[in-house]
């Protein structure tokens, strides 16, 4: 694991294609550094209680697409992980 978190702020609404792309470079570029074995957790969380939102609706399909598209590009045995879920208080 490594020894920090990375919070991400001031995201748009609505994810482009050149803003998950760069994180998953970001990502990547981690892993090489890191651990011989490891991968990435994303949480996108938000302030309130709403339910999921077109806008949590869009970003994660992004950013499962643009981790797919980038599976060749992690190191052998290296991956990166998205998970969306929605709890009752937000």
């Amino acid at each position: 694991m490594l020894p920090h978190l990375t919070q991400i702020a001031d995201l748009p609404t609505y994810p482009g294609i050149a803003v998950v792309d760069n994180l998953m470079e970001v990502c990547q570029r981690e892993l090489w550094e890191s651990v011989e074995r490891g991968s990435v957790a994303m949480l996108l969380s938000r302030p309130g209680q709403a339910p999921l939102t077109d806008s949590d609706r869009a970003w994660a399909r992004a950013l499962v697409t643009a981790a797919d598209r980038s599976i060749g590009a992690f190191p052998a045995g290296q991956s990166c992980r998205v998970s969306v879920s929605s709890t009752a208080s937000g």
